[in-house]
């Protein structure tokens, strides 16, 4: 006898709300003995959940007790045991999976309590981006400023720190930011 048992996993997982009561404890318990998975929904949000926690003590340990988390998109948790991350989170994609519950609520959609979940971690709905709208225009204008009035910005230009002219005339570098143009 051959019992696809995957598919058949897949179709009964919804009919969990089927046992109520003494009767779910007799029936699902030899399952839940074998650890079977009830939920795939709130069994991937718990996995996330899981590896950003993580993720959240080891990141405020390294810092000052900042409040919103950056996970690199690439960061994938670590394999090993002297990475110090529980072993069933290694390779888990955790900075993709940030991508995804930003772009198109992963996990989240229609569960105000797992959002709310995350924000007390500290995960950042708006990405790892610590530029604003207008730091973004400030740093176009400065190229184009210091390009002739071009706005073909290569990949990875950085803006470089303006030109100071000391009272003697000579050009020095200097920590203030670029002046908006026409300042």
């Amino acid at each position: 006898m051959r019992v696809t048992i995957g598919t058949n996993c897949v179709q009964n997982e919804g009919k969990t709300r089927l046992f109520v009561g003494e009767a779910s404890r007799v029936l699902k318990a030899p399952t839940d003995r074998l650890g079977f998975v009830w939920d795939l929904n709130e069994h991937a949000f718990q996995k996330f959940y899981d590896a950003l926690e993580e993720y959240a003590l080891r990141d405020r340990s390294n810092s000052s007790g900042k409040r919103h988390l950056r996970v690199p998109t690439e960061f994938i948790v670590p394999h090993g045991k002297e990475s110090g991350w529980p072993e069933e989170l290694w390779g888990y994609p955790l900075g993709a999976k940030c991508s995804e519950v930003r772009r198109k609520e992963m996990y989240v959609k229609h569960y105000p309590r797992r959002k709310k979940a995350l924000e007390r971690l500290g995960f950042s709905w708006s990405g790892n981006a610590t530029l604003g709208w207008l730091d973004v225009v400030h740093a176009a204008a400065t190229y184009s400023q210091i390009n002739g009035g071009k706005l073909d910005v290569p990949f990875k230009f950085v803006v470089p720190s303006p030109p100071h002219y000391t009272s003697s005339g000579e050009v020095s570098g200097r920590s203030d930011p670029w002046p908006w143009p026409g300042e």
